[in-house]
């Protein structure tokens, strides 16, 4: 399933990018992805990958709640390597 649409990233990609990088909040994120850069409509998605595993309804939720409208930096590009 694709999480970042305008950027062509799917899930299993998102999820071993966080793992990998230990990535823990959107700019930590932005370093190593495009992903949210574009329209914003994944951020929520972004968002809930960063959290862990074991997060419970109530901090998903949270999650869900938070603004969600502010963009990740364009000038944040995809760090290869």
């Amino acid at each position: 399933m694709f999480v970042c649409v305008c950027h062509a990233l799917r899930e299993s990609e998102l999820k071993e990018i966080v793992s990998r990088n230990g990535c823990r909040n959107l700019d930590d994120l932005a370093g190593h992805t495009p992903a949210g850069s574009q329209c914003g409509c994944c951020l929520m998605e972004l968002e809930a990958a960063l959290l862990p595993e074991d997060a419970t309804d109530v901090e998903l939720e949270e999650a869900s709640d938070k603004e969600t409208s502010a963009q990740l930096p364009s000038d944040k590009v995809l760090e290869e390597g």
